[in-house]
C-alpha cells in the first residue's frame, strides 16, 4: 500500500475547511449570551457537523485514491482533526485558560484524543461512501 500524501492532504483541507466554519458559528453562539453550557444538545448538533464535515473530507481523499480509499479518508480526516485540535489547543492556552476547556473543565488532550478517533473514523466512513459510489454495480 502506497499513501498518495497529495489526496491526503486534499482530503484534509477539504475536511479543515469544512469544519472551521461550524467551529466559528460553535464560538459565536457560545460566546453570546450564558454561552453552551457542558450539557447542552447543542454540543452534539455541532459535534456532528464537524464529523459530517470529516467525512467530506475523507470521501475526497478516498476518490482521488481509489485503490485504498478507506486508509486515504481516514488519514485526511486525522489530518484534518489533528490540525483542529491543535489549533484549539493553541487558541485556549494564548486566551489564558490553559489546557482545559474554557466552561467545562475537560483536558483539551483527552478531549483532542477523542475527537481525533472519532474524527478519523468519519473519514474511514467517508471514504467506503466514496468507493462504493464509484464502484461499478454488478
Amino acid at each position: 500500500m502506497r499513501i498518495d500524501r497529495t489526496a491526503v492532504l486534499v482530503g484534509a483541507v477539504v475536511a479543515f475547511s469544512l469544519a472551521m466554519p461550524v467551529l466559528v458559528v460553535f464560538s459565536i453562539v457560545d460566546l453570546v449570551g450564558n454561552g453552551i453550557g457542558c450539557d447542552s444538545n447543542w454540543n452534539v448538533v455541532f459535534y456532528l457537523g464537524l464529523m459530517v464535515s470529516m467525512a467530506i473530507g475523507g470521501a475526497a481523499a478516498a476518490r482521488r485514491r481509489l485503490r485504498e480509499p478507506l486508509s486515504h479518508g481516514a488519514l485526511a480526516a486525522l489530518v484534518a482533526s489533528a490540525a483542529i485540535v491543535v489549533l484549539r489547543i493553541v487558541t485556549n492556552v494564548s486566551a489564558g485558560y490553559g489546557f482545559t476547556s474554557r466552561q467545562c473543565g475537560v483536558n483539551l488532550f483527552a478531549a483532542g484524543f477523542t475527537g481525533i478517533t472519532f474524527s478519523t473514523f468519519f473519514g474511514l466512513i467517508g471514504g467506503y461512501l466514496a468507493e462504493r459510489r464509484t464502484r461499478p454495480i454488478p
